[in-house]
């Protein structure tokens, strides 16, 4: 065996030997935040199905959600769960996900937002957005359930924009 080798076996040892002290510190590391975790634990996210109800049937999508499925989570519920999460974490540390199916399709969704927003949560939707309520599409004025809410601007921009321009009439 020549020198070079001999120094070659020789660092490569040492290299394996420091990523296996180093993969042993970060398992320490790791088992360490995992206690602290379980002594304190962190939400950062708080997924909401608010139904199971989609008024399409993508092909890529493998929730279930079908449009005669008719499960709907009503705002009572919702009103707990935010409630309970609220007084166990800091609200203006987590973000709420709105899921569905199609949450839009749920006719208490901006009840649910609204509430959220009151409880300092952050919140976010997952729509298709190609369905928009019937008492809203035609109408340049709020409906009374998005009152004290922005979501109506954004939705109203977003669907003109980029989304559905044909459901809007020309006065949009």
């Amino acid at each position: 065996m020549s020198l070079f080798d001999t120094w070659t076996n020789i660092y490569l040892s040492c290299m394996v030997k420091n990523q296996y002290i180093s993969k042993r510190k970060n398992m320490h590391s790791l088992a360490e935040y995992q206690r602290k975790l379980w002594k304190n634990p962190q939400l950062a996210y708080l997924f909401l199905e608010v139904t199971d109800c989609c008024n399409l049937k993508c092909k890529h999508c493998g929730s279930g959600c079908l449009s005669t499925n008719r499960n709907y989570l009503p705002f009572e519920t919702a009103k707990k769960v935010l409630d309970e999460v609220a007084k166990e974490y800091d609200a203006s540390q987590i973000f709420i996900c709105i899921t569905g199916g199609e949450p839009l399709l749920n006719k208490e969704l901006f009840k649910i937002i609204a509430y959220s927003k009151h409880l300092n949560f952050s919140c976010g939707i997952t729509t298709n957005g190609t369905y928009c309520p019937k008492t809203s599409v035609n109408s340049s004025r709020k409906p009374d359930w998005t009152q004290s809410l922005s979501a109506w601007t954004v939705w109203k921009r977003l669907t003109t924009t980029f989304v559905v321009p044909q459901m809007h009439s020309s006065k949009h």
